[in-house]
């Protein structure tokens, strides 16, 4: 169920990087007039979500994989530890997703927290 989650967001989060010139705040030069450039900063503001949702992602993916590792040499020094991190991490991941995407077809209401 963590793996659909997480593939829904990775491609929701593609979908926003690629379309993230398409919102644009009412004021903004480029709504009155497409030769001006972007000043309402919606797009920048947009790709950084995009970027924080990935941060999330790989640090849930990272906190996860130490939880999980047998190998003494490189399993976590608290890996009880890295299992709350983890947990914790999803919990936002789920928020997050829910927040933004509920209304999206694929959305599975079971992902809520």
């Amino acid at each position: 169920m963590n793996a659909d989650l997480l593939a829904f967001l990775r491609a929701r989060l593609d979908e926003d990087e690629a379309d993230r010139w398409d919102v644009h705040s009412s004021d903004c030069a480029t709504t009155r007039d497409p030769s001006f450039p972007c000043d309402c900063g919606y797009p920048a503001r947009m790709l950084r979500e995009v970027t924080a949702d990935r941060e999330l992602l790989m640090a849930y993916e990272d906190r996860q994989s130490w939880a999980e590792d047998d190998d003494p040499d490189t399993m976590s020094s608290n890996p009880e530890w890295e299992k709350g991190a983890a947990a914790a991490l999803l919990t936002v991941i789920r928020l997050r997703a829910g927040a933004a995407y509920s209304d999206h077809p694929d959305y599975d209401p079971g992902w809520k927290p």
